[in-house]
């Protein structure tokens, strides 16, 4: 195998480098998809990661609450359904910081890729919050003999007394 660098910056560019974490396993396969083309243009373009960087949080949410228009939208649904405010923030970093980085406004990435890495972080932040915990436990509960969920089950429901 063989690399190919630029010779005034000193940059590898062949094969490229991705940079930040590989993609939470849970996250859906077009936000996988936007996620490993954000980590490989990172290096050169660290304002094309940030934007993708958006694109795949939205694509995330978009698979969850597919009635919602766009990703403003998919995030207070998200919220109205109980999001906690520590997984609501990063989504609006992610949100904020990739629509900035795209239309030249108050937040500059031209030579930044460590925010790059941060905002890819919270992609799989959010991944892991909104998909991987809610899942586990899932299989945790329905790992529970089928009489001790219904136990469970009249526990947790309101008595007619309540009412």
């Amino acid at each position: 195998m063989w690399t190919l660098w630029d010779a005034h910056t000193k940059t590898m560019i062949y094969p490229p480098t991705r940079l930040g974490p590989p993609p939470n396993p849970d996250m859906p396969a077009s936000a996988k998809k936007l996620y490993e083309e954000a980590r490989t243009v990172a290096q050169p373009s660290a304002r094309a990661a940030a934007g993708l960087s958006r694109v795949a949080l939205e694509s995330m949410l978009r698979e969850l609450y597919p009635d919602e228009q766009d990703l403003n939208a998919c995030i207070a649904a998200a919220v109205k359904d109980g999001l906690r405010r520590q997984v609501q923030q990063p989504m609006d970093i992610l949100r904020v910081t990739g629509n900035d980085a795209l239309h030249l406004a108050e937040i500059r990435l031209e030579d930044d890729p460590e925010t790059v890495v941060a905002l890819l972080r919270l992609v799989n932040l959010v991944a892991e919050q909104i998909i991987s915990e809610p899942q586990a436990l899932d299989d945790m509960y329905a790992s529970l003999p089928e009489g001790k969920r219904q136990a469970i089950a009249r526990c947790d429901s309101p008595s007619p007394e309540a009412e």
